[in-house]
Protein backbone atom coordinates (compact mmCIF):
# COMPACT_ATOMS: atom_id res chain seq x y z
CA UNK A 1 0.00 0.00 0.00
CA UNK A 2 1.42 3.59 -1.26
CA UNK A 3 1.59 6.14 1.81
CA UNK A 4 -0.46 8.35 -0.13
CA UNK A 5 -3.39 5.61 -0.16
CA UNK A 6 -2.54 4.96 3.82
CA UNK A 7 -3.10 8.59 4.42
CA UNK A 8 -6.19 8.73 2.23
CA UNK A 9 -7.80 5.99 3.99
CA UNK A 10 -6.54 7.35 7.52
CA UNK A 11 -8.21 10.55 6.72
CA UNK A 12 -11.71 8.46 5.37
CA UNK A 13 -11.86 7.09 8.65
CA UNK A 14 -11.26 10.19 10.69
CA UNK A 15 -14.25 11.85 8.71
CA UNK A 16 -16.98 9.32 9.08
CA UNK A 17 -19.02 9.00 11.83
CA UNK A 18 -17.50 6.24 14.86
CA UNK A 19 -17.83 2.76 13.74
CA UNK A 20 -17.17 -0.64 15.17
CA UNK A 21 -15.90 -2.56 12.27
CA UNK A 22 -12.62 -4.03 10.40
CA UNK A 23 -10.97 -2.24 8.07
CA UNK A 24 -8.44 -3.71 5.76
CA UNK A 25 -5.51 -1.73 3.97
CA UNK A 26 -5.46 -2.58 0.17
CA UNK A 27 -4.10 -1.30 -2.95
CA UNK A 28 -5.94 -0.66 -6.33
CA UNK A 29 -4.38 -3.57 -7.60
CA UNK A 30 -2.75 -6.92 -6.37
CA UNK A 31 -0.16 -8.56 -7.55
CA UNK A 32 1.17 -12.46 -7.99
CA UNK A 33 3.66 -13.70 -7.54
CA UNK A 34 4.99 -14.82 -10.33
CA UNK A 35 4.38 -11.66 -12.25
CA UNK A 36 5.89 -9.85 -9.34
CA UNK A 37 9.51 -11.68 -10.24
CA UNK A 38 8.96 -11.08 -14.23
CA UNK A 39 8.58 -7.60 -13.75
CA UNK A 40 11.93 -7.48 -11.20
CA UNK A 41 13.68 -9.39 -13.78
CA UNK A 42 12.61 -6.77 -16.29
CA UNK A 43 13.15 -3.89 -14.24
CA UNK A 44 16.02 -4.64 -12.00
CA UNK A 45 17.63 -7.33 -13.36
CA UNK A 46 16.74 -9.89 -10.90
CA UNK A 47 18.02 -12.83 -10.98
CA UNK A 48 16.46 -16.14 -9.31
CA UNK A 49 15.99 -20.22 -9.31
CA UNK A 50 12.80 -21.68 -7.77
CA UNK A 51 14.34 -25.08 -6.21
CA UNK A 52 12.30 -28.08 -5.28
CA UNK A 53 8.94 -29.02 -5.75
CA UNK A 54 6.59 -26.25 -4.44
CA UNK A 55 3.44 -28.58 -4.41
CA UNK A 56 5.10 -30.15 -0.95
CA UNK A 57 4.30 -28.99 2.05
CA UNK A 58 1.69 -28.23 4.48
CA UNK A 59 0.17 -24.98 5.13
CA UNK A 60 -0.79 -24.52 8.62
CA UNK A 61 -3.83 -21.92 7.88
CA UNK A 62 -4.89 -23.82 5.03
CA UNK A 63 -5.28 -23.38 1.52
CA UNK A 64 -6.13 -20.23 0.21
CA UNK A 65 -7.19 -19.08 -3.38
CA UNK A 66 -5.91 -15.24 -2.36
CA UNK A 67 -3.36 -14.33 -0.36
CA UNK A 68 -4.72 -10.85 0.47
CA UNK A 69 -7.66 -9.35 1.65
CA UNK A 70 -10.96 -9.41 -0.26
CA UNK A 71 -12.47 -7.38 2.43
CA UNK A 72 -13.37 -3.62 0.73
CA UNK A 73 -15.28 -2.43 3.67
CA UNK A 74 -13.13 0.84 3.57
CA UNK A 75 -14.36 1.78 0.33
CA UNK A 76 -17.77 2.04 2.57
CA UNK A 77 -16.10 5.47 4.31
CA UNK A 78 -14.89 6.72 1.06
CA UNK A 79 -11.57 5.11 0.25
CA UNK A 80 -10.43 4.41 -3.22
CA UNK A 81 -7.04 3.39 -3.46
CA UNK A 82 -4.90 5.30 -6.16
CA UNK A 83 -1.91 3.04 -6.35
CA UNK A 84 -1.28 -0.77 -7.34
CA UNK A 85 0.49 -2.81 -5.52
CA UNK A 86 2.95 -3.36 -8.75
CA UNK A 87 3.56 0.55 -8.50
CA UNK A 88 3.95 0.83 -5.40
CA UNK A 89 6.87 -2.29 -5.20
CA UNK A 90 8.30 -0.27 -8.39
CA UNK A 91 8.71 2.88 -6.78
CA UNK A 92 9.84 2.11 -3.08
CA UNK A 93 12.73 -0.40 -5.05
CA UNK A 94 13.88 1.80 -7.20
CA UNK A 95 14.03 4.53 -3.80
CA UNK A 96 15.85 2.23 -2.06
CA UNK A 97 18.33 0.99 -4.90
CA UNK A 98 18.75 5.25 -5.29
CA UNK A 99 19.32 5.51 -1.74
CA UNK A 100 22.10 2.49 -2.26
CA UNK A 101 24.06 5.04 -4.74
CA UNK A 102 25.74 7.19 -1.85
CA UNK A 103 28.32 9.89 -3.07
CA UNK A 104 31.99 8.88 -3.17
CA UNK A 105 32.69 11.42 -0.02
CA UNK A 106 30.06 9.97 2.02
CA UNK A 107 31.60 6.15 0.59
CA UNK A 108 35.13 7.69 1.80
CA UNK A 109 33.99 8.09 5.10
CA UNK A 110 32.04 5.31 5.79
CA UNK A 111 34.64 3.20 5.09
CA UNK A 112 37.29 4.57 7.26
CA UNK A 113 34.58 4.64 9.57
CA UNK A 114 33.07 1.06 9.21
CA UNK A 115 37.07 -0.06 9.44
CA UNK A 116 37.92 1.75 12.32
CA UNK A 117 34.78 -0.19 14.23
CA UNK A 118 35.82 -3.35 12.84
CA UNK A 119 39.79 -3.32 13.83
CA UNK A 120 38.25 -1.82 17.71
CA UNK A 121 35.26 -4.41 17.66
CA UNK A 122 37.96 -7.08 17.00
CA UNK A 123 40.54 -5.64 19.70
CA UNK A 124 37.78 -5.22 21.93
CA UNK A 125 38.11 -8.91 22.90
CA UNK A 126 41.50 -9.15 23.64
CA UNK A 127 43.28 -8.89 27.30
CA UNK A 128 46.25 -7.11 27.29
Amino acid sequence: MHPDDFHHLVECLLAAPPANCAVDCYSREPINKPTLLQVMVEHFGLRYEILGDRSVGVNATGTKPHYYSLNRKAAEFGFQPAWSALECILLETESILRSLQKPPLFQLIYSRFHLRYEVSTLFSHLTI
